[in-house]
C-alpha cells in the first residue's frame, strides 16, 4: 500500500526455493509521481569572472521530468544543460563567466505529465580580479628637491570592490583625495620626512595587487641663520650658532684662524636638529679671532665667518655711582661722569628716565678718558630732577645719577609802598613797589585780608624787561568801597615776603553834576529846583534866597538823596514880594565848597501896594 517513488521505485524479484532446486523472476515496479526538487538550488552564488560555474538541481519525478531552465525570466537553450540519472540532478553550465553575460537570477521548471514545479530563484553574483593602473609617477624611482611637489596617483577597479592601503615604509599614510576608482596622495612642497618607499595595495576576494616607488629627497644647502659677530665678556663663554637646512643632514666642521678647532674643555661642539654650534669657554684676549664654519652635505657645501670680541662691562670710575648737585636758577651748570670698560663705552644721558631733551641750554661734550659731561646754560625750575648718564659697550652697561636741584635768591623790596594814598572817587589810583629775586617773584595785592582778583577795573602789571622789577596795582573809577589796607605778598622759589599797608583814602570835592536853572512861576504856584552833585564825603546842601538860608519855617521843602546824589527844593505858593530874587545851592563837604546861583522869577498881575491920596 500507499506506493513511494523514492521508497518503492525498482525491480522485485520472485524467488522460488525447495531442496531440489531454486527459480526466481523478475520484474520492474514503476511509480508514476510529480517532479518533486529534493535539492534546491542556492539562493546566492558566487564566481570570478571568466570561471565556469555549474547550477545543480535534484529532482525525484516519474516519468523523468523535463527541464526548463531561466535566465532573468528568459528561456535557456538547452544546450549547456544536463542529466545525471545517478543523482538524478540537472545541472546548467555556465562557461567563462562575465558579469555581462551572467550576472542574474536563474530557476529551472521541471514538468511531467503528472505536474509540475519551479526551483527557488538563485541569485549569480560575478567577482571581478582587482585591476590596478599606476598613473603617476611612471618610474619606480623617483628624485625630488625639497619644495617640490610629488603626487601618487592610480585607478583602482574590481568587484568586489577593493580595499585600497598606501604604505610609507610600512606604515599607513591617508590618500589625499579619492574620487571613483581614482586615489591620489599628494604633497606640495616634499621635504626629508617624505623620503622612503611607498608600496599600494588593493585587495579583494578575488586577487591582490601591488604597486610601490620610492622617493629619494635631497636639499640644498640653506643657512637661514648664519653666523654673526659676538662680544663677550671676559672670562664668560661665547657661542656661535648657524642654522643650516639641508638634507642629507650635513657635516659642519669648525676652524679658529684657519685651524680646525675640536671637541675639547676650550672648545664645546654641539648639533642639535638643524643648529651647529661652538662654544668657547672663559674667553680672553687670545681668543679674540675668525672663526670659520665649513659646511657640506656630499651635494653642496659653503663657508661661514664670524669675529670674536673679547670687552669688559662699563665701570663708573667713583666712589659712588649716585650724587646731588645744586644750581642757583638762571646760571651755568655742568655734570660730569667718567666710566671705563673694554671696548669704550658709548655714554647716552637721561633726564627723569627719559632722554634728554634737545634745545640749545644742553651740551654734551666727550673726553679721551672716558669723561662725558652735560653742561646746562641758565638753568630753569624745570632743569630740576635726575640725571643719568648711561654707558655701554657691547657686553654691558653701567649708570651714573645725579639729582639736580634749583635754587632760587629770596624776594627782596627795594622800593616799598607808600604809607597813606588819597585817591579822588571816579578817578583811577596806583599804587606800586619794586622787588628783586631769582626768578622773578610772583605777587599777590590785597585789600584787608583779600586777594584782589585783576579785572576790567582792576589792574595789575608785573616787571617783564630785564632791569625792570616795579610791580603796579591801578583801580579804574575809584569808589568809596576801595578804601582800606593794601598790601602785596611777593613768592619765588626761594621764599615770600609780605610788603608794608598802604592806607587808602577816598576822597572828592563838592560839584554839581547837573546844575540848577532859573525858574519863571506864576504867584501863587511851588517853584521847583533841582540838581545834581557829587562829592565824598557826601556834600551838606544849603538852599538860600536872597543870600538868606531857607528852611521849613519859611515854608520851603528840601530833599536829598545821598546815593544817588539828587537834591532838590521846593517852594509853595510862591509870592512876588516874598520870594522874587536870586536862589542860592551851596554844596560843602571837608574838601571844599560850591555854589551855583539862579533866578526865581513870579508872574503877578498887577496891585496897587499904595494908592492914590
Amino acid at each position: 500500500p500507499k506506493v513511494d517513488l523514492q521508497q518503492h521505485a525498482g525491480t522485485v524479484t520472485c524467488r522460488l526455493e525447495n531442496p531440489h532446486g531454486t527459480q526466481e523472476e523478475t520484474v520492474r515496479l514503476d511509480i508514476l509521481a510529480a517532479p518533486l526538487i529534493t535539492t534546491q538550488l542556492p539562493k546566492q552564488e558566487e564566481t570570478v569572472s571568466g570561471k565556469d560555474v555549474t547550477l545543480r538541481v535534484v529532482v525525484r519525478g516519474s516519468p523523468r521530468p523535463e527541464a526548463q531552465w531561466f535566465f532573468n525570466d528568459t528561456p535557456i537553450a538547452p544546450e549547456n544543460t544536463s542529466y545525471d540519472e545517478e543523482k538524478s540532478e540537472y545541472q546548467l553550465l555556465l562557461k567563462e563567466t562575465s558579469v555581462t553575460a551572467n550576472e542574474g537570477t536563474y530557476r529551472v521548471v521541471l514538468k511531467n505529465e503528472l505536474g509540475e514545479t519551479e526551483s527557488t530563484p538563485c541569485v549569480l553574483t560575478v567577482l571581478e580580479p582587482v585591476k590596478l593602473t599606476k598613473i603617476s609617477p611612471t618610474s619606480e624611482v623617483i628624485d625630488l628637491k625639497v619644495g617640490e611637489p610629488f603626487e601618487i596617483c592610480a585607478d583602482v577597479d574590481g568587484k568586489e570592490a577593493p580595499k585600497v592601503q598606501l604604505l610609507k615604509d610600512g606604515k599607513e599614510v591617508k590618500f589625499t583625495s579619492i574620487e571613483g576608482p581614482r586615489h591620489v596622495y599628494s604633497v606640495t612642497e616634499v621635504k626629508p620626512e617624505h623620503q622612503g618607499v611607498y608600496k599600494l595595495t588593493a585587495k579583494n576576494k578575488t586577487s591582490t595587487e601591488e604597486a610601490s616607488l620610492t622617493l629619494n629627497v635631497t636639499a640644498p644647502l640653506s643657512v637661514p641663520q648664519p653666523l654673526t659677530d659676538i662680544n663677550v665678556l671676559l672670562g664668560q663663554p661665547g657661542t656661535f650658532n648657524l642654522t643650516c637646512d639641508a638634507f642629507p643632514t650635513p657635516k659642519v666642521t669648525w676652524f679658529f684662524n684657519d685651524t680646525e678647532l675640536k671637541n675639547s674643555p676650550k672648545h664645546k661642539i654641539e648639533t642639535k636638529q638643524n643648529v651647529f654650534s661652538l662654544t668657547v669657554n672663559k674667553c680672553d684676549h687670545p681668543d679674540v679671532g675668525i672663526y670659520r664654519a665649513h659646511i657640506d652635505n656630499g651635494i653642496d657645501k659653503t663657508e661661514h665667518t664670524a669675529k670674536l670680541h673679547v670687552g669688559v662691562k662699563p665701570k663708573v670710575e667713583a666712589a659712588k655711582p649716585a650724587n646731588d648737585q645744586a644750581c642757583i636758577i638762571g646760571q651755568d651748570t655742568q655734570i660730569s661722569w667718567k666710566f671705563s670698560g673694554i671696548e669704550k663705552p658709548q655714554v647716552t644721558w637721561l633726564f627723569n628716565g627719559q632722554p634728554l631733551p634737545t634745545n640749545e641750554r644742553f651740551e654734551i661734550t666727550e673726553t679721551e678718558d672716558g669723561t662725558s659731561t652735560l653742561s646746562i646754560r641758565h638753568a630753569e625750575l624745570t632743569d630740576k630732577g635726575v640725571y643719568t648718564a648711561k654707558a655701554t659697550n657691547a657686553v654691558g652697561e653701567a649708570e651714573a645719577k645725579t639729582t639736580l636741584n634749583i635754587a632760587g635768591i629770596k624776594p627782596v623790596i627795594t622800593t616799598d609802598l607808600d604809607a597813606t594814598l588819597q585817591a579822588t572817587k571816579g578817578e583811577s589810583m596806583t599804587i606800586k613797589l619794586s622787588a628783586t629775586g631769582t626768578p622773578k617773584p610772583d605777587i599777590v595785592w590785597t585789600r584787608g585780608n583779600d586777594d584782589l582778583v585783576p579785572s576790567d577795573r582792576i589792574q595789575v602789571t608785573a616787571p617783564t624787561a630785564e632791569g625792570d622789577d616795579t610791580y603796579t596795582l591801578t583801580i579804574l573809577n575809584v569808589q568809596p568801597e576801595d578804601q582800606g589796607d593794601y598790601s602785596a605778598k611777593i613768592t619765588n622759589v626761594g621764599g615770600s615776603l609780605k610788603s608794608k599797608k598802604c592806607k587808602v583814602t577816598v576822597m572828592k570835592s563838592p560839584v554839581f553834576v547837573t546844575k540848577p536853572t532859573t525858574q519863571e512861576v506864576k504867584q501863587g504856584e511851588t517853584a521847583v529846583f533841582e540838581t545834581k552833585i557829587d562829592g565824598y564825603p557826601t556834600p551838606k546842601v544849603t538852599w538860600l534866597l536872597n543870600g538868606k538860608p531857607l528852611t521849613p519855617k519859611e515854608g520851603a521843602q528840601v530833599e536829598l538823596n545821598a546815593a544817588t546824589g539828587e537834591a532838590k527844593l521846593s517852594i509853595p505858593k510862591v509870592d512876588l514880594q516874598q520870594h522874587a530874587g536870586t536862589v542860592t545851592c551851596r554844596l560843602e563837604n571837608p574838601h571844599g565848597t560850591q555854589e551855583e546861583t539862579v533866578r526865581l522869577d513870579i508872574l503877578a498881575a498887577p496891585l496897587i501896594t499904595t494908592q492914590l491920596p
